[in-house]
Parts: structure tokens; C-alpha cells; sequence
């Protein structure tokens, strides 16, 4: 997000950043290839820098074409192997209707108290209001809505999902800062003791170790 923000301001350091970070991102988990959906949505509501964001393409297929003639890697095969893995994994076995309900769940009670209110709260208004902020909401949740209709994945969301979080928690700061009226004594005094206090309760009667 921080490398897309500075393309966006048209300086191709930032695409740089951009096109390095969702390279390495989609080492870990090919669910970061749906990132770029916020920043498309986000690219329509407002003035574009086309530079910038050819330097994060570029450098996308860079990486990946310095690791497979450097290194041997072979994105596709990875792919098609995690796909066949899947395929035969308890995930798959899931219900799917009850993922499209419980994902959803699962991520925002994953949030904390107070950030899963105002988050729910913002998507809620962002349906009246329909303005950039709005947009920005729906930009940030775009992915979440993308991979849960889907089906994949099925269960394990609140790890699964974290990279989605930025997004919504940057949404969810500037609907609390333009919608709401809320500033950083609401932070301090309000959701920070909240995300305490859950911390101390989820831990006590979960025995989590985290």
C-alpha cells in the first residue's frame, strides 16, 4: 500500500516498492495477486500517473523473471502444484455455502472490538454516502469479496486474510476522520483499551500462546 500511494502520487520510486512488494507477497500466498484489484478500483476515482505504474509492472515480471532464469523457478508449475494440493486438501472439502457466510465472520471478528465495529460501521454508510471515502472502503474489501465468492479459502481466514487488513484498516481511518469526526483521542481512549482488554479475555479463556 505504501509503494502504491507514492505511484499514485506519480513518483516511480513508489512503483518500484509496489511492483517488489506484491512480487515477494505472491511468493508466500497467491491470494496477494488479488491485491491489485483495490488498487484498480482506486485507480478509477482519481487522476492517474501511468508511469509509475507501468515501472510496478515492469518490475513484477522482473523478479519473477530473475528467479526462473536464475534460480529455476517456475511460477506456473508452482501453481499448478498448489493447485493440485488443494484439490486433495481438507479446504476443498468444506462447504462452500457455509464459507461464503462464515468468512466474512471470521475476518471481521478477527479485527478486534473496535476495529471490526467502525470497519462494519464504514461499509454500512459507504452504501448512502457514495463518495472517495466510499469508494475506498469498497476498494479495500474488494479482495476480501473477490476470494470468499470464490470459495477459496474455506476456513482460516483471520490468518489467511491479512493482507487485506492495511487496506481496510487506511478505509477504515479515513471514515472514522471524515465520516465520523473521530481523531486520535478515540484511538488512544477508546479502541486501544478495548483491543487490551479483548487480548486479556481471549488469552485467559483460550490458552492461545500468541
Amino acid at each position: 500500500m505504501y509503494g502504491f500511494a507514492r505511484a499514485l502520487d506519480g513518483e516511480v520510486t513508489g512503483g518500484i516498492i509496489c511492483g517488489l512488494g506484491l512480487a515477494a507477497a505472491a511468493l508466500c500466498s497467491f491470494l496477494a495477486l488479488t491485491l491489485p484489484l483495490t488498487w484498480v478500483i482506486l485507480l478509477l476515482t482519481r487522476r492517474r500517473h501511468w508511469l509509475p505504474l507501468l515501472v510496478s509492472v515492469t518490475v513484477f515480471a522482473g523478479f519473477y523473471l530473475v528467479l526462473a532464469l536464475g534460480f529455476g523457478y517456475r511460477p506456473l508449475h508452482v501453481l499448478r502444484a498448489s493447485t493440485t494440493a488443494l484439490a486433495h486438501s481438507d479446504d476443498i472439502r468444506r462447504s462452500r455455502a457455509l464459507a461464503l457466510v462464515g468468512n466474512p465472520i471470521a475476518l471481521f471478528g478477527s479485527l478486534g472490538v473496535a476495529f471490526t465495529g467502525l470497519s462494519l460501521r464504514a461499509l454500512c454508510v459507504s452504501f448512502t454516502r457514495r463518495d472517495a471515502t466510499a469508494w475506498l472502503v469498497w476498494a479495500a474489501l474488494a479482495p476480501v469479496a473477490l476470494s470468499t465468492l470464490a470459495g477459496l479459502p474455506r476456513g482460516e481466514v483471520e490468518r489467511i486474510y491479512m493482507p487485506f487488513i492495511p487496506a481496510l484498516a487506511i478505509a477504515a481511518a479515513a471514515a472514522a476522520r471524515r465520516w465520523f469526526t473521530r481523531d486520535a483521542a478515540w484511538l488512544t481512549h477508546v479502541a486501544a483499551p478495548l483491543w487490551v482488554v479483548q487480548s486479556i479475555v481471549i488469552e485467559s479463556l483460550y490458552e492461545t500462546y500468541w
